[in-house]
């Protein structure tokens, strides 16, 4: 069995920005002053060290992990209404792929993302991918750690190891985060995703902006 190991944003679906706007909010009503919030400059970071970032730029030196959590779950607190306005969107063809591969029985479905656990969930749920990923299986950042942290996290977790794990995103700290511990990488490539290239790199593949299942597929079968 192959444990697939999926990022959610830009990797699963979009967001069209409207997680943004609250985690803006956020931020600013805690430091009393507007900010810059540039998305793609802060794609592949976790909530935490988005929050880090930014509490550090306005002159924060000293930060908790304390603080910077409250902030996270106060942003992520925010977004069911933002996302019964705004739904969220998969990207084409994810949730018939979703529903092959959870069907068969030689893939494991997780998730490894820099969203904290609500914020994961309320993205999840209102794309409609929510079934596909048991809450056990959805790793998110608790901490201002490292994607490689929360990967790390994973494996242990599910009792799988680097050679029988892909690692599925669409940034490279999700790239980098697979090569720190050995794993093989597909790089999804969809609307805004990052300019970046894996060819000539061992166990690492691209596919996309479209895609079939059977070539999916067969990437899944080849790393």
């Amino acid at each position: 069995m192959k444990t697939l190991l999926w990022d959610i944003d830009g990797t699963l679906l979009t967001t069209r920005g409207a997680g943004a706007k609250p985690f803006k909010e956020t931020i600013e009503g805690f430091l009393g002053l507007q900010i810059e919030f540039n998305v793609k400059d802060m794609a592949g970071l976790t909530d935490h060290q988005i929050v880090a970032l930014h509490l550090r730029q306005a002159g924060f030196v000293d930060l908790s992990e304390e603080l910077i959590s409250k902030l996270v779950l106060e942003y992520a607190s925010k977004l069911r209404e933002t996302f019964d306005a705004s739904p969220v969107i998969p990207f084409p063809g994810i949730v018939e792929f979703l529903d092959l591969l959870y069907r068969l029985e030689n893939y494991e479905l997780a998730i490894v993302t820099g969203n904290c656990f609500c914020g994961a969930q309320e993205k999840l749920s209102s794309a409609g991918l929510s079934k596909f990923f048991d809450k056990e299986k959805v790793f998110c950042s608790v901490n201002s750690g490292s994607r490689s942290d929360i990967l790390q996290r994973a494996l242990s977790t599910l009792s799988t190891n680097s050679s029988s794990s892909i690692v599925i995103g669409d940034t490279i700290h999700d790239w980098n985060a697979a090569k720190d511990l050995d794993i093989p990488f597909i790089l999804v490539v969809n609307e805004g995703s990052p300019n970046f290239d894996v060819k000539n790199t061992p166990k690492s593949i691209s596919i996309g902006p479209s895609w079939s299942p059977q070539e999916f597929i067969r990437i899944l079968n080849e790393l």
